[in-house]
């Protein structure tokens, strides 16, 4: 039974921590997009579309899995 909790426990603190990175690399993401001098032309503005792009589906996936997580340590919690 513990196990169940332990398991539910570290996927919402993993996933969360996750989510967290991906946040934390969008400033960085802009800042490149501003400072960057664009010397490769359409594909430097095409790689940082798609990092931006990836940040945002890493982020928002982590922060699923991390409330599914969540909702399943709750439900089992009541069930006790």
């Amino acid at each position: 039974m513990i196990l169940k909790f332990k398991k539910y426990v570290f996927l919402r603190i993993f996933f969360h921590f996750i989510y967290i990175l991906a946040i934390a690399g969008f400033p960085i993401v802009i800042r490149y997009m501003i400072d960057s001098t664009y010397s490769n032309g359409i594909y430097d503005i095409l790689k940082f579309i798609s990092f931006f792009i990836g940040l945002i589906f890493v982020g928002m996936l982590s922060q699923y899995i991390s409330q599914k997580s969540s909702w399943k340590l709750k439900e089992n919690l009541i069930c006790i």
